[in-house]
């Protein structure tokens, strides 16, 4: 049985393992943009290519993977607007960026103008999400059908527009995100004759878990894995 903290941990434990996949599937040899990079946690997976970190540089709290530093980039510019020469890129990394852009269909569009034709951008984005790394949040998630529309809008075919677990699995996570509030509190101050919460939910978030894969339920999910693959011209 998965502890609350543990369930939480899997939302990037499975979002990094398809990044992982993807890269050794779909990247070819030359450089790979990562745009937002942040802390660079992927950087480890791509030491056979030539490795571009771009982000613009602002957001001072902590960020994805830990840490409040960002790694060192190679290129600081706003997203839709990034100082590198049209059809420049072999691959495009963007993960956990999108709902931080006002405008992003501009920074889609911006992802078609840097790729090869033939080249491939892998995109992870929340679907359903609370406010984070404010104030530069803007969006709380994006659906197939945005994916689907940008790729039409820029000359992308849309390779894989993969769920990030449905509704069971969107639940379980957070429960986990309850129960850790719920610890955080203590048990000072709370009726002595309600149940053991923490370890209600425990139980709940791992049944959750399990049933998951049993349901027809993916318009609900913590958010959406994308390939997408620049045309010829």
């Amino acid at each position: 049985m998965l502890s609350l903290s543990q369930i939480i941990a899997l939302n990037q434990q499975e979002r990094d393992e398809w990044v992982r996949e993807r890269i050794a599937k779909h990247f070819v040899a030359g450089r790979v943009l990562d745009v937002g990079a942040g802390t660079a946690p992927y950087r480890k997976w791509l030491g056979n290519f030539t490795y571009v970190a771009h982000d613009f540089g602002k957001y001072e709290g902590v960020k994805l993977g830990g840490g409040t530093e960002y790694a060192s980039l190679d290129v600081t510019s706003d997203i839709v607007d990034i100082p590198l020469e049209s059809a420049s890129v072999e691959n495009l990394l963007c993960t956990e960026v999108l709902e931080h852009v006002p405008r992003p269909l501009d920074a889609l569009a911006e992802f078609s103008r840097l790729l090869k034709p033939g080249g491939h951008a892998l995109i992870t984005a929340p679907f359903t999400s609370g406010s984070h790394q404010e104030p530069y949040h803007f969006y709380s998630g994006f659906s197939p059908g945005f994916y689907a529309h940008a790729a039409e809008q820029f000359g992308f075919d849309l390779i894989e527009c993969s769920p990030h677990g449905g509704f069971a699995r969107l639940m379980a996570q957070e429960l986990g995100r309850l129960g850790a509030v719920y610890e955080s509190l203590g048990r000072s101050g709370f009726d002595s004759s309600v149940p053991d919460l923490q370890g209600l939910l425990v139980r709940i978030a791992n049944e959750l878990m399990q049933l998951d894969p049993h349901l027809n339920m993916n318009n609900f999910s913590i958010g959406y894995h994308v390939v997408l693959q620049k045309r010829p011209a």
